[in-house]
C-alpha cells in the first residue's frame, strides 16, 4: 500500500492505492493481458495509473508478452548479437538506420522492435555479407567486427584449402592456398545477392 492517499488524475478523489493485479493493456488494436501489474487503482472511479518504477516494469512485462507472441529476439539476444562483433549501440543503430536511443530502449526491454527489424538483426547475425555491406553504406569503422570478418574468412579459405588437398593431393601448397582465396572470394559474391535480397526484404 502507498504510505499516503493520492488523488485521482481523473476524478479527484482521494482514493488511490497501490494494487497487483490483472491489467489489461491496449497496445494498437491488440490486448495484452498482464496477470501480476504493479498499479495505481482509484476506488472510487477505478482509474489504473502508474509513476516511477511502477511504469518501467509495467512497460517491461508488456514488451516481454508481445516478443513472445511475435517471436521476436529478446533484449539478451539482441546484446549477445552486439557483442558477438563488439558493436556499440549507437553503432548498431547506425546499422539499422533507426533513431538514436532505439536499440537502447529494445535492450533496455520497454520499447520492441519491428518484425522487420528482427528480421534484419537475423540477417546480420549470420551473414557477414550483409554485414559488410551495411557498415560500409553506415561508415562504420570497427575493429573487433573486421577482424571476427577477417577470421570468418580465414576460416572459409582454409575449409576450401583442405577440401581441394583432399581432391587434388598433387598440386602445390601455393596453388591451393590461391585456388581456395578465389574460391572463398566467389562464396563472398554469392552471399553478396543474398545480402541484397536481405535489405530489399526488410525495407
Amino acid at each position: 500500500m502507498l504510505d499516503h492517499i493520492e488523488s485521482c488524475s481523473e476524478c479527484g478523489q482521494h482514493t488511490v492505492t497501490e494494487s497487483i493485479g490483472r491489467v489489461v493493456h491496449r497496445v494498437g488494436q491488440r490486448e495484452i493481458i498482464v496477470d501480476q501489474d504493479r498499479h495505481l487503482v482509484c476506488g472510487h472511479c477505478g482509474n489504473i495509473s502508474y509513476r516511477g518504477e511502477m511504469l518501467d516494469e509495467s512497460q517491461r512485462k508488456v514488451a516481454s508478452m508481445l516478443r513472445q507472441q511475435d517471436n521476436l529476439l529478446t533484449p539478451d539476444e539482441l546484446r549477445a548479437i552486439r557483442l558477438k562483433y563488439g558493436f556499440t549501440q549507437a553503432e548498431m543503430e547506425k546499422l539499422l538506420t533507426i533513431g538514436a536511443k532505439t536499440w537502447v530502449r529494445w535492450e533496455r526491454g520497454k520499447v520492441v522492435q519491428s518484425s522487420a527489424a528482427d528480421q534484419m538483426i537475423r540477417q546480420i547475425s549470420k551473414n557477414p555479407e550483409l554485414l559488410r555491406d551495411l557498415m560500409r553504406s553506415g561508415g562504420i569503422r570497427n575493429d573487433s567486427a573486421e577482424k571476427f570478418l577477417a577470421a570468418i574468412d580465414e576460416e572459409v579459405e582454409q575449409r576450401i584449402a583442405a577440401r581441394l588437398s583432399e581432391n587434388f593431393p598433387d598440386l602445390k601448397h601455393e596453388t591451393l592456398q590461391a585456388a581456395a582465396r578465389i574460391a572463398a572470394a566467389e562464396v563472398r559474391r554469392s552471399q553478396h545477392g543474398g545480402a541484397d535480397q536481405a535489405e530489399r526484404t526488410a525495407a
